[in-house]
């Protein structure tokens, strides 16, 4: 077959090259790596804090006068039955744990129908070192502690708990840990007056019984002294320890 007549063209154009793989790494900046470590140390002081203010759960935890003891003891093993498995009996009062109202109220609610977000404070810490075994804390030196004994309403409206810092978490596991300071009953209505909750490094607010077994223990100011129960001590009592934990924004 003939082209004459027929016209011819040339297309040109560059070559396509073959698909390279494509890099997703970046260059590593400075100042990313200096966010990055700050976020990890801020983490760390975090989980450090927290696992900190908490009494572990077992044979040594400190009872109060009455409670059963806590027991935990192997179920099952690997080598009888291929998992391991234990049981835990305890009481509820045990260990770092929040009492419900109902723990001093009949009437109160239960653990499980109180709203958690009760339990998320904004705190203020108050240093009220040092004090004697069995010392009332009253209100004047709650006010001193705040920093202005003149001003009525040292309590800023955003704080919603008081952790007072006593000193008697250092006496953890030995017998004088239940001689530690309390609220009197003043001191607690001007802390409900002023709508807040309290935190504390010992038992309670109100007096703990001085254990009979220890020689020269002073004996135990009358429950009326704290203001009759932690329930009137103010709207929300969180002792550190052993029972429930706040966390301090101030």
């Amino acid at each position: 077959m003939s082209d004459k007549g027929q016209s011819k063209v040339l297309v040109t154009g560059k070559t396509t090259p073959p698909e390279q793989p494509v890099d997703f790494s970046r260059k590593r900046r400075i100042h990313e790596d200096a966010i990055r470590a700050l976020l990890f140390a801020f983490a760390g002081v975090s989980i450090l804090t927290t696992i900190g203010i908490v009494v572990i759960l077992g044979r040594e935890s400190w009872l109060f006068f009455g409670d059963p003891e806590v027991t935990l003891e192997p179920d099952a093993t690997h080598a009888a039955d291929g998992y391991a498995t234990s049981e835990l009996r305890t009481g509820t009062h045990a260990g770092t744990h929040v009492d419900a109202p109902r723990h001093t109220l009949p009437d109160g609610a239960a653990i499980d129908e109180t709203d958690p977000g009760r339990f998320a404070f904004d705190a203020r810490l108050v240093d009220l070192r040092p004090l004697e075994p069995r010392e009332p804390i009253t209100a004047e030196a709650l006010s001193a502690a705040l920093g202005d004994e003149s001003e009525p309403d040292a309590v800023e409206s955003a704080v919603d708990l008081l952790v007072l810092r006593t000193g008697w978490a250092t006496r953890w596991g030995t017998e004088r840990y239940r001689d530690h300071p309390y609220l009197t009953e003043t001191a607690a209505r001007w802390v409900r007056d002023r709508d807040a909750g309290v935190g504390l490094d010992a038992f309670g607010p109100d007096p703990t019984p001085a254990a009979p077994s220890v020689e020269g223990a002073g004996a135990a100011p009358p429950p009326s002294a704290s203001g009759n129960g932690r329930s009137r001590s103010a709207r929300t009592s969180v002792p550190a320890q052993p029972h429930s934990s706040a966390k301090a924004t101030r």
